[in-house]
């Protein structure tokens, strides 16, 4: 749940520091992340170019610039065990909902609905399991390499124009803190911008580069080994 939520900011902001803050750090710093709480709120605003875009271009655009996530409290005890309460709105429609996951199943509770729904994630697991792949290990794995992978991409990155930093006084488990708080503006035209300079930032650094495939490899070889076995296998039959 965390990790694609830091991956977005990572994007987005880059890894200079603003206003003091290093933001990168903090990002980086967000993957590793075990257990905590939180609340955000995240939405969409497409701008057409309404000389090009037709009638049901608008349409649609206007529905998905309705469209809001407002998650009021999130929970996370570790990697496998997290609670979700929030609202989704699409054009003034607001539907609250509560997701909680363990490490057997995810229940979707949503309002209104008679009652809610269990997904089986031990179902998923087995379904999904692959022979000689010691999945815990892997995960292990995978938590302790985001981290580098989050620090290598913000070393590449730069900040957007439009970003800031305001200290705020935020109340966290009934105890008033001082925090920072970020907001940062990209356009898409922005966003295409940062492309070019990233990619060249990350061509000079060769061995920052071959450390981290190195990582990777390590990490996703035992997988492709196994699915070559399963696929070798099938052939076979």
């Amino acid at each position: 749940m965390a990790v694609p939520l830091v991956l977005l900011m990572v994007v987005l902001t880059g890894c200079q520091a603003v206003g003091g803050v290093d933001v990168g750090k903090a990002m980086a710093n967000g993957a590793s992340i075990k257990s905590g709480e939180s609340r955000q709120s995240m939405n969409i605003n497409i701008e057409p170019a309404k000389e090009f875009a037709t009638e049901k271009d608008l349409e649609m655009i206007e529905l998905i610039n309705s469209i809001s996530l407002d998650i009021d409290q999130a929970k996370m005890k570790d990697a496998k065990t997290a609670s979700i309460k929030g609202t989704l709105s699409m054009e003034g429609t607001k539907l609250p909902f509560h997701l909680s996951m363990n490490e057997s199943q995810l229940v979707i509770d949503l309002d209104g609905a008679q009652k809610p729904l269990y997904i089986s994630l031990d179902t998923l697991q087995d379904a999904q399991a692959l022979p000689m792949v010691d999945t815990k290990a892997l995960e292990k794995q995978l938590e302790e390499i985001s981290p580098k992978l989050f620090s290598f991409v913000l070393k590449h990155l730069s900040n957007p124009k439009n970003i800031s930093v305001t200290p705020v006084q935020e109340s966290v488990n009934g105890e008033a803190l001082s925090l920072s708080k970020l907001h940062l503006e990209v356009s898409g035209e922005e966003m295409l911008a940062m492309v070019k300079p990233f990619l060249t930032s990350i061509s000079k650094d060769e061995q920052g580069l071959k450390e981290l495939i190195g990582d990777l490899y390590d990490v996703f070889y035992p997988v492709l080994e196994a699915v070559n076995e399963v696929e070798g296998g099938e052939m076979k039959r």
